[in-house]
């Protein structure tokens, strides 16, 4: 049976935080928007922190000697593929229908994204962990959040395409063609992100209705628009779908609302975790 992953679980991890820390990043693949992504989403939320909430993640992050959410908003990349401490699953995967979460058959043991966002935000509110594990448990909220919005965390992908000369799935795509081809710098993607015009509300605080949020997003707009012209699109016998070269342009409106979202909530839930008001 499956360890099950809950506030608790920060405790054990804080003892592996001095060995983690120490030994700096590993050689794994960075996936879920890449850590220019991540670091857009940190640089989005923090210019929505209330003063409170600002102050306490400074603290945090000072216990490992950094000063700013960007900085560690990939580290949980880095550490994914160890084996002691078990990590908590980056994905969840929901039907492409109308059909609702079943954390039983759809988080086994409390360790999808959904499950380790929830656990993420108890660590931090609760007063029996120790800092070194709210500080573990912050690290993974910013990145958590960040993964549950790029929309192919939340289902399993349909199939290969062809992008740009290479073999990817779409999942990949996301990952990291989108962003990567807006060609500009941190600073200026976040600010072009969180100046978008379309200023949208966090909403509440529920990773579950984000997850079914991503899961629309994938089966209403991003999946149509490729079975439309490929509707045999994942079929052994078939090839993989050529996208077209302008796909990380076309598509830049419905990933920046994506990173927006996950700024502005990341930024709704630390703020209500930490208390204070926006001025």
């Amino acid at each position: 049976m499956k360890r099950r992953f809950s506030p608790n679980s920060y405790k054990k991890l804080a003892i592996c935080a001095i060995v983690l820390i120490a030994s700096g990043p590993f050689a794994t693949k960075a996936l879920a928007w890449s850590a220019l992504g991540h670091r857009t989403v940190a640089d989005v939320a923090s210019r929505h922190l209330t003063k409170e909430a600002e102050s306490e993640v400074r603290r945090l992050l000072a216990l490992e000697g950094k000063e700013k959410m960007r900085e560690v908003a990939s580290w949980a990349d880095q550490v994914k593929k160890l084996a002691v401490p078990a990590q908590p699953s980056h994905v969840v995967h929901l039907n492409l229908d109308d059909s609702r979460y079943d954390p039983a058959t759809m988080c086994h043991g409390n360790r999808c994204v959904i499950g380790a966002i929830e656990a993420d935000i108890a660590a931090l509110k609760s007063k029996d962990v120790n800092d070194e594990a709210r500080l573990l448990a912050l690290k993974y909220l910013i990145h958590f959040v960040g993964d549950i919005h790029q929309p192919f965390h939340t289902v399993v992908d349909r199939g290969d395409v062809m992008y740009r000369g290479k073999r990817l799935t779409l999942h990949a795509v996301w990952d990291d063609a989108i962003l990567a081809e807006q060609g500009v710098s941190d600073e200026f993607l976040a600010q072009m992100v969180d100046d978008d015009a379309e200023k949208g509300h966090p909403g509440d605080v529920d990773p579950v209705a984000w997850a079914l949020e991503g899961r629309d997003v994938v089966r209403d707009v991003l999946v149509p628009a490729i079975t439309k012209a490929n509707p045999q699109w994942g079929q052994a016998e078939e090839g993989p779908p050529q996208l077209p070269s302008s796909y990380a342009k076309d598509n830049w409106p419905v990933a920046r609302k994506r990173l927006k979202l996950a700024g502005l909530r990341l930024a709704y839930v630390l703020n209500d975790i930490f208390g204070g008001k926006r001025e």
